[in-house]
């Protein structure tokens, strides 16, 4: 639909524009005959008010936060580029964008971040949700009229307005496809998540142990452990499972600290038969691993991208009270090969190489 203009109203009220912008801010200096007669057509042409032009009437910004963790820096870094550049793209608006970070997507460093929040002035929030026991947290918010929104990982059930990110479980049954595909049908695999408290992974676990189960009834499921988002731990972790299972076909982490932990621990304790090894996401040093073979492929969900639209929505949202037609945003997970991976390479010094493709 075509945006009214107040242009529009002005010519159908036989009136200045000045005087149309009076009478939908509720300003005075007009009649009350010739304000009923404007918003009387605002209302007929379906007007939506321009948020920006109310923000700098009262004369303050809109304050929008992004709420997401700090570590590990690995992954979170090509995260925050894409906050920056929807800043960037925002600088001529009058737009205050707050970085709020988190320790980990760990419900214990998030909810005392919300809670403090539900006191504090935002227009908006779009959060990096992790546990389901934010619920309560970012309902409270939507009920003090803050409008929210979620990116990367999403909590089901609240009030929030739109999520941007990956489908988790459509990449956990791709990755399951995949591995059933590569293991020949049959053998054993361990899989790894990085928190069970975390919606995301546990769903990108459920995917694929649902497309394993139903397409490879050979494939035995032999162990699963937690790593707590952090690539040390994932590695002794690793250790661990692969000296109990020596004769293990597949490994599957759930993101990629799990994924370069689990990779680490391959090269430095190399089996006879090298498992297939399947994560997420990519840095210079899990793309060398995959180069080398010890990495066999990785999905990759494109962090810069979720950051970058998921702020760009809910500014729209804020300026032009206009929400995406759909309430989650799907960003298609790519697979990663070793013949492809330069092309998935997060340069700091550039936000122009493919950071903006769906």
């Amino acid at each position: 639909m075509k945006k009214v203009t107040l242009k529009q109203i002005a010519e159908l009220a036989d009136t200045s524009i000045g005087t149309v912008d009076r009478a939908l801010n509720n300003r005075g200096r007009i009649s009350e005959e010739t304000k009923q007669k404007i918003l009387n057509i605002a209302e007929q042409l379906g007007y939506q008010p321009n948020k920006l032009a109310s923000s700098l009437s009262r004369n303050r910004s809109l304050r929008l936060g992004v709420l997401y963790p700090a570590y590990p820096a690995y992954f979170f870094d090509e995260m925050s580029a894409g906050v920056d550049e929807a800043i960037r793209s925002l600088s001529d608006y009058s737009m205050d964008i707050k970085k709020i970070r988190c320790n980990s997507l760990s419900p214990e460093d998030q909810i005392p971040i919300l809670e403090k929040l539900s006191s504090e002035h935002y227009d908006g929030l779009v959060i990096n949700a992790g546990s389901s026991q934010l619920l309560p947290y970012i309902d409270r918010l939507a009920e003090k009229g803050i409008a929210v929104a979620t990116f990367n990982s999403d909590i089901k059930g609240t009030r929030r307005l739109f999520h941007v990110g990956m489908d988790p479980y459509l990449a956990g049954r791709v990755a399951g496809d995949l591995m059933g595909k590569l293991m020949g049908g049959s053998g054993k695999v361990i899989t790894m998540v990085g928190f069970c408290s975390v919606e995301a992974h546990m769903e990108r676990l459920r995917g694929f142990l649902e497309a394993v189960r139903s397409s490879y009834p050979q494939i035995q499921i032999v162990d699963n452990a937690e790593y707590e988002d952090n690539d040390k731990l994932a590695k002794r972790v690793a250790d661990r499972l692969l000296a109990e299972h020596p004769d293990v076909k597949g490994l599957y982490t759930v993101n990629l600290p799990g994924a370069l932990g689990a990779a680490l621990s391959l090269k430095q304790h190399p089996l006879a038969s090298p498992p297939i090894l399947m994560g997420y996401d990519v840095t210079k040093q899990l793309g060398d691993l995959l180069k080398e073979g010890i990495c066999t492929c990785i999905l990759y969900q494109n962090p810069f991208a979720q950051a970058y639209y998921s702020l760009m929505l809910m500014s729209d949202y804020l300026l032009q009270g206009t929400l995406p037609k759909k309430k989650h945003l799907l960003i298609q997970p790519r697979i990663v090969l070793k013949e492809n991976v330069d092309a998935y390479y997060y340069d700091p010094s550039t936000t122009t190489r493919n950071q903006f493709f769906l």
